[in-house]
């Protein structure tokens, strides 16, 4: 079937009006550095992964609190995590060594430093592991020696032979290479190629793509100087068949599609937002001035981490009182410790005539239920996670955020 493109600015509505910040929330998580933050993973629903180029921190909270793993030479260029469950590998380059990448389990407090090697003095860019071997774009100013490589252990593959961009997120990969978009569905193995895309033309250095490992095919091209430097994006739901323009407004770089139905995406101001698929979006204001890239990065459907230049690390996530449809507006206030919980919690509050207390997480499961106040509660057989404690009284209705980790 014959590739078509759908220019069709005025079906894809960019909501310029911000959500409504009883909606979603956004606020600052604790970390101590200065440092951008260049990429964030999640082991699981508490454990995850952040790096600047030259600190790895770790949180074992969801994400409320971060702390200093290791912190190495700075002039390293730490920039993509990979996990397999609590293994952990970090690629960039190391102080002055070239390009490496550094392993070490979750719990482990030292890492292991493993340099690649660099037979034909390659210029290797964003060198990232991926199935057991490490990925990269490469040149020597060389033609014959640009491309895209993949390295296991001695062993050079090469995939593309022209200059390339690679997108690797999670498992899904896709690159550009000047001509097509390339794109894998068995991990790299075969390709997948697509020559008529929306925009052409455009050097490898302006133009993104992104696969959802899905359907869904988004291709970014930075606009040029008689472009007036407007960026244009385009989204696909079906493997590229048929394109929508999304516009000529600022636009992330980058979106990703939760699920077939949640895109979500930043820019240096603005979080986007999408319920339909990617057709419409609504937009919430981060910082007024900030200007450069931002990243997004996702821990679950309605939770997501943002590098932001004024404003840092900040979380965004929706506003309980509207994600729980039978919370009240009226509140009162309670503490829990500790929190993070281990075997137990305690509920600090004011002596309240209590009618209902409940524990139960994202699904609406509930752990735990009592028709009196408790002095603790149990949480030593709830799986790790992220959980809600809820207190009823005669006429209020308030609920906080609980991190269970073993």
């Amino acid at each position: 079937m014959k590739h078509f493109i759908l220019s069709l600015t005025c079906s894809l509505m960019i909501v310029s009006t911000a959500i409504s910040q009883s909606n979603y929330l956004i606020k600052n998580v604790n970390i101590n550095t200065t440092h951008r933050i260049q990429d964030l993973k999640f082991i699981d629903s508490t454990r995850g992964i952040a790096i600047s180029h030259s600190e790895i921190f770790y949180t074992v909270d969801a994400g409320e609190n971060w702390q200093l793993k290791f912190s190495i030479p700075p002039s390293s260029g730490l920039e993509v995590i990979n996990h397999q469950n609590d293994s952990i590998i970090v690629t960039g380059f190391y102080g002055f060594s070239g390009p490496s990448h550094l392993s070490f389990l979750f719990s482990d407090s030292t890492f292991q430093l493993v340099n690649l090697p660099n037979t034909y003095n390659l210029a290797y860019v964003n060198p990232t592991y991926f199935n057991d071997s490490m990925w990269s774009t490469y040149g020597t100013g060389n033609p014959s020696t640009n491309g895209l490589l993949v390295i296991k252990g001695a062993n050079y593959r090469r995939i593309d032979t022209n200059q390339c961009i690679l997108d690797i997120y999670d498992d899904r990969i896709s690159y550009y290479n000047g001509t097509h978009l390339k794109y894998s569905v068995d991990s790299g193995k075969s390709w997948i190629s697509i020559s008529n895309l929306p925009v052409s033309g455009a050097s490898q250095s302006a133009f993104q793509t992104y696969y959802d490992g899905n359907s869904n095919l988004y291709v970014h091209k930075h606009g040029s100087f008689l472009e007036n430097y407007h960026d244009s994006t385009f989204i696909s739901n079906d493997f590229g068949l048929s394109w929508l323009m999304l516009g000529t407004a600022p636009k992330p770089r980058r979106l990703h599609f939760v699920n077939n139905q949640t895109v979500v995406g930043v820019d240096s101001n603005l979080f986007y937002y999408s319920i339909d698929g990617g057709f419409t979006f609504n937009t919430l204001q981060i910082d007024s001035n900030s200007t450069g890239a931002a990243e997004l990065w996702v821990h679950s459907t309605d939770r997501f981490f943002s590098w932001n230049q004024n404003k840092g690390l900040v979380v965004i996530e929706k506003n309980l009182t509207t994600q729980l449809d039978h919370i009240q507006n009226e509140s009162f206030a309670f503490s829990l410790y500790p929190n993070p919980a281990k075997n137990s919690f305690s509920i600090d509050m004011e002596t309240i005539d209590i009618k209902q207390v409940q524990v139960f997480d994202l699904t609406g499961k509930i752990y735990f239920e009592s028709r009196h106040k408790q002095s603790q509660i149990e949480v030593s057989e709830f799986p790790n996670g992220i959980y809600f404690v809820s207190i009823i009284t005669n006429n209020q209705h308030s609920t906080k955020r609980l991190v269970v980790y073993h």
